[in-house]
């Protein structure tokens, strides 16, 4: 079980943690058949790296294929509580390195199913850096053209990132941080008609999270008992979604939502909403 950290220990929580999204369906998933093999005499299912150089057992039909179906991995019983089985979702595994990845193609595929998308259109969004990051990846792809709103206070490396994957990066006033990068992604949807993402409104985000991620983990725990899943809030969709499905298959499941005590967020006492992403861990014991 995770607890919520102090400042000094937030980077082992960013490394040791992972919200958990799937691709969409449209994408060609690999399964690895034979790639990772059960460890000799492993009564608990835990994986081992035997197969290497066996590949994956396909080809991807795009980097979108490459997105979700992250790793979950034992965390050292030196680093985590006495007694207790903790396990991270690896979210770096995505092809960007973030669980946003995830949520980009959730957004992009849910709005071609609607016919919200078609060639030639332009995605826009407002955002810190790893959802833009995320969104200019699934638009290089799809072939959208990208536009992505960010305050001058949020991170040069990132603007970096979006423009290199092709995105169009236009820099808001630092006076208006969040709420001013927000208004300027409306104010070129309204005089553009361009598809605004909109990650925190979406019901796509925790839909697609109460398909995917939570069947996901049980079925990454089958034959062991789960007795906690902690996540940050972000956006809320995995929270939402995933916690749905996981309280559905496993009643008894424990679900604890973790954040810094000067999110902001639900969990320290603010309202829901921001502009960070979350993070999860799997306790057993």
């Amino acid at each position: 079980l995770f607890l919520p950290l102090k400042s000094a220990d937030r980077r082992m929580f960013g490394l040791f943690s992972a919200m958990v999204l799937l691709f969409g369906a449209r994408s060609v998933r690999c399964l690895m058949p034979g790639a990772l093999k059960p460890s000799k005499g492993s009564a608990t299912r835990l994986l081992s790296v035997a197969g290497r150089g066996d590949g994956l057992g396909g080809l991807f039909s795009d980097v979108t294929g490459m997105v979700g179906n992250t790793p979950c991995v034992k965390i050292s019983d030196k680093l985590a509580p006495k007694g207790v089985e903790v396990y991270a979702k690896c979210e770096f595994f995505n092809p960007l390195s973030s669980v946003k990845d995830r949520l980009a193609v959730a957004i992009i595929e849910d709005a071609e199913a609607k016919g919200l998308l078609k060639p030639g259109d332009t995605v826009v969004e407002a955002t810190s850096g790893n959802t833009g990051i995320a969104v200019a990846m699934v638009c290089a792809q799809r072939g959208y053209d990208c536009v992505i709103c960010m305050a001058e206070p949020f991170s040069v490396e990132r603007r970096r990132l979006m423009r290199m994957l092709g995105a169009k990066v236009i820099v808001t006033p630092k006076a208006g941080k969040g709420t001013g990068m927000v208004r300027k992604a409306e104010e070129l949807c309204a005089t553009h008609g361009w598809f605004l993402c909109h990650q925190f409104e979406t019901e796509a985000n925790w839909k697609f999270h109460e398909l995917t991620t939570g069947p996901e983990i049980v079925n990454d725990f089958k034959g062991k008992k789960l007795t906690h899943w902690v996540t940050g809030y972000g956006t809320g969709g995995t929270f939402h979604g995933a916690g749905k499905a996981l309280k559905a298959a496993l009643p008894d499941l424990e679900i604890v939502l973790a954040e810094p005590s000067a999110g902001g967020g639900p969990a320290a006492g603010g309202a829901a909403g921001g502009a960070g992403g979350g993070g999860g861990g799997w306790g057993s014991g």
